[in-house]
């Protein structure tokens, strides 16, 4: 979190979810199979358990992941296995709770741990860590 804080992007800015789903669908028969929701945050977009519910039904779509803080993964893991997500990569910056306080700008490592366990339990996996 950058200490001057966020900019956020007007939703007129950024690609919808029909959008979204539209690329994937005429990617698929050029042989896309896997997508990837990243960010910025991927879990701070409304409704993000109906993209992965539509980009799961996308015919050749074999994959997808999600790159995420994992700061509401705990919430968010069994609606999105349910969805369709496979597999998760979480950032996490360190994890003495202290320092990763400091470097996320008012993080919370337990929070993170808990959505990675989550993540686990709903059979979200692999499960990978992009460590700081």
């Amino acid at each position: 979190m950058p200490a001057e804080g966020l900019t956020w992007v007007p939703r007129q800015d950024i690609l919808t979810y029909e959008e979204i789903a539209r690329i994937v669908r005429i990617m698929a028969p050029m042989g896309v199979r896997k997508v990837r929701i990243s960010g910025g945050e991927p879990t701070l977009r409304a409704d993000l358990i109906t993209l992965v519910e539509h980009i799961a039904n996308i015919p050749g779509i074999e994959d997808i992941a999600m790159t995420t803080n994992g700061h509401t993964l705990a919430k968010l893991a069994p609606d999105l296995a349910n969805a369709g997500l496979n597999r998760v990569n979480v950032s996490i910056d360190a994890i003495d709770p202290i320092i990763f306080r400091r470097l996320t700008r008012g993080g919370n490592v337990d929070r993170v741990l808990e959505g990675i366990e989550m993540a686990r339990q709903v059979g979200i996996k692999p499960i990978k860590l992009n460590i700081f």
